[in-house]
């Protein structure tokens, strides 16, 4: 059944409500197999997972090239200071 089911079908399955004044959102999934509610949830939540992950690892990435460049900077300023 999962195989055949189309984004279409998915949206009929799913909700997302956002919670006023969060950043959190709530999730709903109704159908009439449990099963494959269950498999669906937990495969969604497994994607949003490792989406968040790639985001934050980006993050990170950016903050610590940033860094190094305030860093090269200062080092370039204080022997910049020194040789005066």
């Amino acid at each position: 059944m999962a195989q055949a089911l189309t984004p279409d079908d998915l949206l009929r399955l799913f909700a997302v409500e956002p919670i006023p004044e969060t950043n959190l959102v709530e999730l709903a999934a109704e159908g009439p197999d449990p099963n494959l509610l269950a498999a669906l949830v937990n495969a969604w939540l497994d994607a949003y997972q490792d989406l968040r992950a790639r985001e934050l690892e980006a993050q990170v990435g950016d903050r610590l090239i940033r860094l190094a460049e305030r860093a090269a900077n200062l080092e370039r300023a204080v022997a910049d200071k020194r040789a005066e």
